[in-house]
């Protein structure tokens, strides 16, 4: 059997015809092959042999009741041997090791019948001998078996639960000690009083540690929105202390500031599993020119795209879209942004006319999840920025 498992060594087992050595590749038998067989073959009827010789004084009419299913099982394994098993659309009928265990199954089971191998015989001295206190009665409750060292009727009490159950011409009464399975229930009992108790406690402890974690979470998330919107708020304040100007002069400028810082932190509390939808871009962009509009310019959007996006790089888009704004808020007149969302880029594009155009530096940037690229074209008030950013980081 190990030369036969291990024939990719020797090829004595099994020759192949091709390079793959597969169950169902083109393949002859070797001498080694042919070994195992005889002596399989050889151990099987010597078993079948054997037990018909022990046994031939007691079944001598029905000893070669069990021959069938050893002559059966010979027919399959020349045809296996072969190739000769029967297939349906190409699918074999049969599998010789499902075969062989039915046909082994089936000797056995024919020598157990013709009393070849000993079955269901001395069940009595078996229940005798039985630890377990029971008793088989007949149909007048009169005692026909008993195990050993059994006292009937049995005591029926707290730790003691007797059983009944009919049989074909009578019933078998046994008793069963219930007292360890009572301990068990009492000890249980006890023991899920404490686990409600303490699961209360952890309960408790948990919900006072969820609500320490979300609110140390919140803090951190204002204090980086305070950090990230700073600027913003210092030009407001700038703007409020400005002499010689009207409140009412000092607020569509203080709007696209409070738009920006609006819109930026909630890009910063939606981005918590680090995607944001392409939405929030064009929404916040939408907002934006809704206040530049208060300060006389002429301004239009068109938007188009959608998808999920990782938000840093969103964020960065949203954050050239303002910073063009803020240094251009003076002297602009006419903006258009156009805003597209493709294949994992997004781009966005700025016309802008200004009497004089000052735009803030610009150096392209690569985040972990994002990379972008600058165009600028530009004459004496006209202006055309575009900004590119592709997620993952590739060329552009």
């Amino acid at each position: 059997m190990i030369g036969v498992m291990s024939n990719d060594l020797h090829q004595l087992a099994f020759h192949f015809k091709g390079t793959e050595m597969l169950p169902e590749s083109p393949k002859s038998y070797g001498l080694l092959f042919w070994l195992f067989f005889a002596c399989f073959s050889a151990l099987l009827l010597t078993a079948f042999i054997t037990i018909i010789i022990r046994h031939r004084q007691i079944v001598r009419k029905n000893t070669f009741l069990a021959l069938p299913p050893v002559l059966l099982l010979g027919v399959f394994l020349v045809l296996n041997m072969f190739d000769l098993t029967p297939r349906l659309c190409g699918i074999k009928l049969w599998q010789l090791g499902e075969m062989f265990t039915f046909c082994m199954i089936a000797f056995l089971e024919i020598c157990i019948a013709i009393r070849v191998i000993p079955a269901n015989t001395d069940y009595e001295k078996l229940f005798a001998l039985s630890d377990l206190p029971a008793v088989i009665l007949d149909e007048g409750g009169t005692v026909r078996y008993s195990s050993s060292e059994c006292r009937y009727p049995f005591p029926d009490s707290e730790n003691t639960m007797v059983m009944r159950h009919t049989i074909s011409g009578g019933s078998i009464v046994w008793a069963v000690d219930v007292e360890p399975l009572n301990v068990l229930n009492r000890e249980l009992a006890e023991t899920a009083q404490r686990i409600d108790a303490r699961n209360a406690y952890l309960s408790e402890e948990a919900k006072i540690k969820k609500e320490k974690a979300e609110a140390e979470s919140r803090n951190r998330i204002y204090d980086e929105i305070t950090r990230i919107v700073r600027p913003q708020l210092a030009q407001i304040g700038a703007i409020l202390e400005e002499p010689g100007r009207s409140f009412d002069g000092k607020l569509p400028a203080i709007s696209v500031l409070c738009a920006y810082i609006k819109r930026r932190s909630n890009m910063e509390l939606l981005a918590s599993q680090g995607t944001l939808p392409f939405d929030e871009l064009s929404l916040a962009i939408r907002e934006s020119l809704s206040y530049v509009r208060t300060l006389g310019v002429n301004t239009a959007v068109n938007v188009s795209g959608a998808g999920i996006y990782p938000a840093n790089m969103l964020i960065a888009a949203y954050e050239r879209v303002e910073s063009v704004l803020e240094t251009s808020l003076d002297s602009i007149t006419d903006l258009m942004i156009f805003t597209k969302a493709e294949s994992g880029e997004i781009s966005t594009r700025m016309m802008l006319r200004a009497g004089a155009l000052t735009l803030p530096p610009m150096d392209n940037k690569r985040g972990d999840s994002y990379s972008e690229s600058i165009s600028v074209t530009k004459d004496d008030q006209d202006m055309i920025l575009s900004f590119v950013f592709r997620e993952g980081g590739g060329e552009i």
